[in-house]
């Protein structure tokens, strides 16, 4: 009885020391748990300060080639136009007369002032030399959407009897966009080179 008691005894330490090797494993496991949680909340902050910068660094590129498309026009389009200038759809006797007699929508009105770059310029030689207006739209990566936009900015003002061409320019331009620029008769300008099929096409 006393052998038995005393095996009794050793069996009870065993399952006590069992269980408190138990309890730090569970605490073990609910460290690394916690630690896991952590690294996934950092690696979700880290993929949306990621987003964020990209977003920022998009915003920086298209501003930096707006920029580049405002100060060096002539250089971009000048197998086009002549003597182009940067100008303020405002300064347009036209608009301003429509915009006095309420003839624009909020929409519309928003919307010709958001043209990114708005230039006159000489187009043609001879009997078929005139001014034309050139209504850009600058993005880094031009899709169908920027074509359809851009060409329903420049419909504002040829509604008031200005004649305009509608472009792009971008650093680059999705396939489906190049088919919707032919359909529109949009100028297509990648890197500041018009592209020639385009430039064909609207001539």
């Amino acid at each position: 009885m006393e052998e038995l008691a005393e095996a009794q005894k050793r069996t009870e330490a065993r399952v006590d020391e069992l269980a408190r090797r138990m309890d730090e494993l569970a605490k073990q496991m609910s460290e690394l748990a916690a630690a896991q949680a952590e690294m996934l909340r950092e690696q979700r902050l880290m993929r949306q300060q990621l987003g964020s910068l990209s977003k920022d660094m998009a915003g920086v590129k298209g501003i930096v080639l707006e920029l580049r498309y405002r100060t060096r026009a002539h250089a971009y389009f000048g197998t086009r136009y002549r003597n182009l200038r940067v100008i303020e759809p405002s300064n347009l006797d036209k608009v301003e007369q429509a915009y006095e007699a309420g003839q624009f929508t909020e929409c519309e009105w928003r919307n010709l002032n958001k043209i990114d770059v708005l230039m006159r310029g000489t187009t043609g030689v001879g009997p078929s030399k005139r001014e034309e207006l050139l209504a850009l739209e600058v993005l880094w990566i031009i899709d169908a959407s920027d074509i359809e936009r851009a060409n329903e900015r420049a419909d504002i003002l040829r509604r008031l009897g200005y004649p305009v061409q509608a472009a792009v320019g971008g650093h680059d331009i999705l396939e489906s966009a190049k088919n919707r620029a032919k359909e529109l008769n949009v100028l297509v300008a990648l890197d500041g080179t018009l592209d020639k099929d385009e430039g064909e096409a609207s001539n």
